[in-house]
């Protein structure tokens, strides 16, 4: 089976809860999630978090303790909170202010 990752919220704000699960994985596989952002400024945000799946293969971010990364409870939304800058990428031209869209891979 491939992996899923399912990603489900009713709301666009930034500390609304957040649905996030990872399913089809072998028992207790480690895995890594990343997200990534560019801000209005252009620049880069970047957060990481490891877990462990439980025994049936899933991964829920709202009740797994992360076991590495850019922050380390429980939380659903911590891949969005606790993004950091990327130092070494250049700020660019300010842009018209837009949604921030936040890829997760």
């Amino acid at each position: 089976m491939d992996k899923k990752l399912h990603f489900h919220s009713n709301h666009s704000f930034r500390d609304a809860p957040i649905d996030i699960r990872i399913r089809n994985l072998s028992s207790f596989n480690e895995v890594t999630l990343f997200a990534e952002m560019r801000d209005n400024f252009g620049s880069l945000w970047k957060s990481n978090a490891k877990f462990k799946a439980n025994s049936k293969g899933e991964i829920d971010l709202a009740i797994a303790m992360p076991l590495a990364g850019t922050y380390s409870d429980r939380d659903s939304t911590g891949l969005f909170w606790s993004m950091l800058p990327v130092l070494d990428d250049a700020p660019k031209i300010r842009t018209p202010l837009q949604p921030l869209i936040t890829k997760l891979h």
